[in-house]
């Protein structure tokens, strides 16, 4: 697993989304693909703006 993928599933343990990170913690190779199919996004939150916990969406991330 990357160091991007260690540092995503550390921001979805760290934002109370346990049962999420064990989901994609699980298996390496397929966790990394999945991880990047998601992304954690702050809601009514000003960029930059420490995120309270709670605040955080879970969104399928989408192509660019």
């Amino acid at each position: 697993m990357s160091a991007d993928d260690s540092e995503l599933l550390e921001r979805f343990r760290s934002a109370g989304c346990e049962e999420m990170a064990d989901l994609f913690g699980g298996e390496a190779g397929l966790a990394a693909q999945r991880l990047r199919a998601f992304e954690l996004v702050p809601t009514g939150v000003a960029p930059g703006a420490p995120v309270p916990p709670g605040t955080l969406l879970l969104r399928e991330r989408t192509p660019r």
